[in-house]
């Protein structure tokens, strides 16, 4: 049997999203920032989505920038910029040297602060916690301008059902500070899971008219199909006694479609014969039983 991901080699169902994400892309390239949220539930294909508009955006001449949030997080102050910003004071890559240089004096007094605890001396108490985090949050924004100055930037911070307060309260201020910057945010977020402090920047930002938000939507029954065809190469369209318990099962969540079809080839029940990729018949495919197998996707899925 041939090497086979699992994977769609392309992005289905997301063309309309796709082309509003480069518009938006070539809008912030002539100096217009602009912040877009992506949302829908866990396996939509948000992520998919954010590296596809990636790459358009590096055709364009954008440095890429990525920040992650993980569910232990929301305890932990600053947690995704932390990372991104790590990963640049210690040079991620050759093609960062040029696009970092103009904000490294800024870069490591930033770093300095979030990583050293607060010292309530004499100078602490002339000022107050709230104006101290403003003037962190300007330096921190002033970092990705500086940056911007230099080449094009698309930051990205996905998972922010799962950030803690202040990285929400600085994406606001940046949000602010980036209309008239070469800067493309775009803020990743699951739709049902979304807490109190998410929904207020989202709320705040609406109210500025400073963001989109694109809603991603599950596939139709004939986008699950053109989904089955592009992962196994075929030309003809499945027939209907195999997508139609496919959908059913996966509601047409991209993610679980390919966890359902990735089970089915582990368990033998697709497999590559002579005339290519084929399957037992409908009533020997355990792979399709939903009690069983919508756990395990579900599960694989948190």
């Amino acid at each position: 049997m041939p090497s086979q991901s699992i994977i769609s080699p392309v992005l289905i169902g997301r063309q309309d999203d796709l082309e509003q994400l480069t518009q938006l892309t070539n809008q912030a390239g002539g100096g217009a920032g602009q912040v877009v949220f992506l949302t829908g539930e866990a396996g939509i294909g948000k992520s998919r989505l954010v590296a596809e508009t990636s790459r358009r955006a590096a055709e364009r001449g954008f440095f890429m920038l990525q920040g992650s949030c993980f569910e232990h997080d929301s305890a932990l102050p600053y947690a995704p910029l932390l990372d991104l910003l790590h990963s640049l004071k210690i040079g991620r890559a050759e093609d960062a040297a040029l696009i970092v240089q103009p904000a490294a004096e800024n870069l490591a007094q930033v770093l300095g602060e979030l990583t050293t605890p607060v010292k309530r001396d004499s100078s602490f108490e002339a000022e107050t916690l709230e104006q101290s985090r403003r003037r962190r949050y300007e330096r921190l924004a002033r970092i990705f301008v500086e940056m911007a100055a230099v080449q094009p930037i698309l930051l990205v911070f996905e998972d922010l059902h799962w950030a803690d307060d202040n990285t929400l309260e600085f994406l606001l201020l940046l949000a602010r500070r980036l209309q008239s910057q070469p800067i493309l945010l775009v803020l990743t977020y699951r739709s049902d899971e979304a807490p109190a402090a998410l929904r207020q920047l989202l709320a705040e930002l609406d109210r500025r008219h400073l963001a989109l938000e694109l809603a991603l939507a599950r596939l139709n029954p004939a986008e699950v199909d053109a989904l089955v065809r592009a992962i196994f190469a075929q030309a003809q369209p499945v027939q209907a006694d195999f997508i139609e318990p496919l959908y059913a099962l996966t509601e047409g969540n991209p993610f679980f479609v390919e966890e359902v079809l990735k089970s089915l080839v582990t368990a033998g029940e697709i497999f590559f014969g002579p005339a290519g990729w084929t399957r037992k018949p409908l009533s020997e495919l355990s792979g399709l039983r939903v009690r069983s197998l919508q756990e395990t996707v579900e599960r694989r899925a948190q």
